[in-house]
């Protein structure tokens, strides 16, 4: 019962931290998979498919002290300091790229990346797409990556790798938004248990009868939704009422979901305000 546990709490966790901003779960998130595209850049490859991050929550919030080999595969420090916790599992940027091998059916693109200054500071803007080979459906992703970064004093400077970490979490996002849900469900079962990986070239019998796109959160869907809107749009005053009619609705998003969506409203906003003369 308590693998199962396990098992139920360290999938559903993720979808939780992009539903609950208040406890800023997928800022942590975030920060492990980021670490594990750096890592990557200079030369040091995960061997994982899944990524595994303790977290504090009490015991009030379902925590113990003790997850067994959850704890054993990472040295878990609350563990050691006899903290309740609770563990985040999700598949990491290496289990997607498996995964894109794997289902070979999908084409990944990425249109040319824009900086866009959001409120005082910088991002790297990016559009991406997946494309289903076999039914020529299309899915976009619009990626933001903060510019800069800062150092252990507080001080910020640029961050080189920015631009590279985007593009590598919106690919892993796209990959994972449309392989089978029960591959990722079978790599997360078996890192739970302590057992190996079904290999890649096996996931595809496994889950060939069960493909599915896995749904966003609710909150991410819609920003990508309008931001296609937007897109579409082809005067300055549109644009203006398409924002003000969602005015109110962009008042409750959060963390990058607010940062994209205004800066992709800049974005088309400045590109209708080019004259016309000076697009000849």
């Amino acid at each position: 019962m308590e693998k199962e546990k396990i098992e139920i709490e360290g999938i559903v966790l993720e979808k939780k931290a992009e539903e609950e901003s208040e406890t800023n779960l997928w800022d942590i998130v975030d920060i492990e998979l980021s670490r594990e595209i750096e890592k990557k850049m200079q030369g040091v490859y995960e061997e994982e498919f899944v990524y595994n991050i303790p977290y504090y929550t009490g015991k009030d919030k379902g925590g113990q002290i003790d997850w067994g080999i959850l704890c054993d595969k990472i040295n878990c420090k609350y563990r050691r300091d006899k903290t309740p916790h609770t563990h985040v599992l999700g598949i990491n940027v290496n289990g997607a790229d498996q995964l894109m091998r794997t289902y070979k059916h999908f084409n990944l693109e990425s249109e040319k990346p824009e900086i866009m200054e959001i409120e005082n500071k910088k991002y790297w803007m990016i559009k991406m797409t997946v494309t289903n080979i076999k039914d020529k459906i299309t899915k976009p992703l619009w990626v933001v990556q903060a510019v800069m970064m800062s150092d252990k004093t507080g001080k910020y400077t640029f961050n080189e790798n920015a631009l590279a970490i985007a593009q590598s979490k919106g690919f892993r996002n796209l990959i994972l938004s449309v392989v089978p849900s029960n591959a990722k469900v079978q790599w997360i079962k078996e890192y739970s248990e302590g057992k190996a990986y079904t290999k890649p070239e096996e996931l595809s019998s496994i889950a060939e009868t069960t493909e599915t796109t896995e749904p966003e959160t609710e909150g991410a869907s819609k920003v990508n939704k309008l931001l296609e809107d937007m897109a579409l749009m082809t005067t300055v005053e549109e644009l203006s009422n398409f924002w003000n009619a969602n005015a109110e609705w962009y008042k409750s998003l959060n963390g990058d979901d607010k940062i994209l969506y205004s800066g992709a409203y800049k974005k088309f906003m400045d590109k209708l305000r080019v004259p016309k003369d000076s697009l000849l």
